[in-house]
């Protein structure tokens, strides 16, 4: 697994930040700054080589990537405030200048900062859902399927299972706690401004996100009291306050715990949206909040492994993408924003450049698969999530272990035999197989954030 970063943000949710109350702004700059960073897992290397990129390639990734946010093609902005009819195009002929902004209304403030909490109402992650493997103790899986159920069944969304606690603290204390993890935690977004000394005796103003650090603590701790103490001192000096759960004293700390909690603006107004539906104005904001920053994040991916992949920048070339959205839709919008951009470039340069054909398929949760950003010239047909073709999508497991079977040596002078070839790419297949079957389909159907 690899972090990225890249986001996206029409101009119209920009202003708004630039508008509103300096304290406000502040929860939303830090709310944007926690979307700017994802993880990718991948099968096939991604980026390319230092030294070695394609000029047009790399010029694509830096109009995606740089700035954090940065702003959407036109193209997108379009697309966006046709579909939704809540942008108006303002432009200034002199200058040539042209902006889209949201229609005046008293709530759409209010709402563009709503949707910036990344909680879907849909997921309740089960324990076959969550990352269980991660939960060292049946007291750690009893405080997450047991206790945070109904109105706190959100916070399995946002407690993250054994974060590193290098992390945390602040790095003049990090090395002393290297390999250490602490069981479940959960960073706010919010930014705050403190005043710190540095390391020359200077005062200066900074801005730092806080957080809630959650142990459950086993008989042993009885004999590490110390050591929690100074831990537990540590992260209060990077700002996040750490909250045990005993087994001598569960239900008592569970309920101090969780008074802590409830009474935390980020989580109230994350537990409020858990239980919004995803319908009307709500589910419109949603798409023109954050369809923007699933579409560079999918661009950038895409362009990532063209970099590594050049062979597919010829025109017999045909790439086959399938996209599963499991909330906002962005992948017919990604890519035909992506062509666009490659056809741009292509007639500024004097160099030959071919943007690979995409052969697209788009599966969409219904709440989202009659958006208006699934519509295009195309025509591309967006289909069910459910209707996903597992099936489609495996290889002979006969031929691969008579393979095995029959081959006796793997090269023959100083080559690769034939029939080595063929188990190699049987078993990429097989991989390509188990990954599709076992880890993004689970996912996905499970109503798990995949991409």
């Amino acid at each position: 697994m690899i972090q990225k970063k890249a986001i996206s943000l029409i101009e119209a949710v920009v202003n708004i930040v630039k508008s509103l109350p300096e304290d406000r702004a502040l929860q939303m700059r830090g709310l944007i700054n926690s979307l700017t960073s994802f993880d990718v897992t991948s099968l096939v290397e991604l980026g390319g080589k230092q030294g070695h990129f394609q000029p047009h390639l790399a010029v694509m990734h830096n109009i995606i990537t740089h700035g954090l946010p940065t702003f959407p093609s036109r193209l997108i902005e379009e697309k966006i405030a046709n579909g939704f009819g809540k942008l108006s195009e303002k432009r200034n002929e002199i200058l040539g200048e042209f902006v889209y902004l949201f229609d005046e209304s008293t709530n759409t403030p209010d709402l563009v900062f709503d949707a910036l909490h990344l909680v879907d109402p849909r997921m309740q992650l089960n324990q076959d859902e969550y990352n269980s493997p991660l939960l060292e103790s049946s007291f750690e899986k009893d405080f997450i399927f047991q206790q945070l159920r109904d109105e706190n069944q959100y916070l399995r969304q946002l407690l993250i299972p054994q974060r590193l606690f290098t992390s945390i603290v602040n790095p003049n204390k990090a090395s002393n706690y290297l390999n250490q993890s602490v069981d479940l935690s959960v960073e706010l977004p919010y930014l705050h401004k403190i005043k710190i000394v540095d390391r020359f005796g200077s005062q200066r103003e900074v801005q730092k996100h806080t957080g809630f650090i959650i142990e459950i603590d086993g008989p042993q701790h009885n004999q590490a009291i110390i050591e929690d103490n100074n831990r537990d001192a540590d992260a209060k000096e990077a700002m996040w306050e750490t909250l045990h759960v005993r087994s001598s004293s569960e239900q008592a700390d569970i309920d101090a715990a969780m008074k802590v909690l409830n009474i935390d603006p980020y989580l109230i107004k994350c537990k409020e949206i858990s239980k919004r539906s995803l319908t009307g104005v709500w589910k419109d904001i949603l798409q023109i909040v954050l369809s923007p920053i699933a579409i560079s994040r999918l661009q950038s991916m895409l362009v990532d492994y063209l970099l590594s992949n050049t062979k597919h920048l010829n025109n017999n070339s045909k790439l086959k993408i399938g996209i599963i959205e499991q909330d906002v839709p962005c992948g017919i919008q990604a890519i035909s924003d992506l062509a666009e951009l490659a056809v741009n470039l292509q007639n500024l340069s004097s160099d030959p450049f071919i943007f690979p054909q995409i052969d697209l398929e788009v599966y969409s949760s219904a709440e989202f698969i009659d958006s208006p950003l699934h519509k295009t010239i195309e025509n591309i047909k967006v289909r069910k999530l459910e209707d996903f073709p597992v099936k489609n999508h495996s290889y002979d497991w006969k031929e691969l272990e008579k393979c095995n079977k029959i081959r006796k040596k793997k090269f023959y002078q100083g080559k690769e035999t034939r029939l080595s070839r063929r188990i190699r790419v049987l078993k990429n297949k097989r991989n390509y197989h188990d990954y599709l079957r076992w880890t993004i389909l689970p996912k996905a159907l499970q109503k798990v954030a995949v991409f």
